[in-house]
């Protein structure tokens, strides 16, 4: 096989669709949407019962949940040159999110009652558990090979697969017939 041929069969193989690069994501905005929904109703139900005003009661769940948000997103980019203090930081913030969401969502139910209760603390639950898996997707990967890389916006990241290290070689140096070795680097990671 020529090395153009087995350029041309990685070329495709690189740009397969990763079913599990949408899938998990897509849950998790799922799991995010309804979990968000039903703990914005218990937390301003709480936020009433804590004598708020409607409209103080009605911004107090974004609150909470924007902090969510805000940790979450920088629990999922790639930790490169992050330092042990803010890792600390982006789970600290995380788990205070949840906890208050969670006490705030319990507090809110009209009896202690295991049904309830559930009902009520099952949201943030939800959260953190998809967010861990995600966060556990995006160490796995990196383990396994594959590389996140962004396109220099905070939501605009995209699973790669690694390229073989030969391929590179190859396509640095301009081996391939007929291509300058910087268009194929680009048709490969595009």
């Amino acid at each position: 096989m020529t090395h153009g041929a087995e350029a041309d069969q990685e070329v495709s193989r690189l740009s397969e669709f990763d079913l599990d690069a949408w899938v998990r994501p897509l849950c998790a905005l799922v799991v995010a949407g309804v979990a968000a929904y039903a703990s914005y109703i218990h937390q301003r139900k709480f936020a009433l019962q804590g004598g708020a005003d409607r409209v103080s009661a009605s911004l107090w769940p974004l609150s909470v949940d924007g902090l969510l948000l805000l940790a979450t997103d920088g629990l999922l980019k790639p930790s490169g040159a992050r330092t042990l203090r803010a890792r600390g930081a982006l789970w600290s913030a995380f788990l205070l999110g949840i906890g208050v969401s969670l006490a705030a969502n319990i507090a809110a139910v009209p009896a202690l009652e295991w049904q309830p209760v559930l009902v009520a603390g099952w949201p943030p639950v939800a959260s953190l558990l998809s967010v861990e898996l995600l966060v556990h997707r995006s160490a796995d990967s990196m383990a396994d090979g594959d590389v996140l890389e962004s396109d220099g916006h905070s939501a605009g990241w995209r699973w790669k697969e690694r390229m073989p290290d030969r391929l590179l070689t190859v396509a640095e140096a301009g081996e391939l017939p007929g291509t300058g070795g910087d268009s194929v680097v680009r048709r490969l990671i595009a």
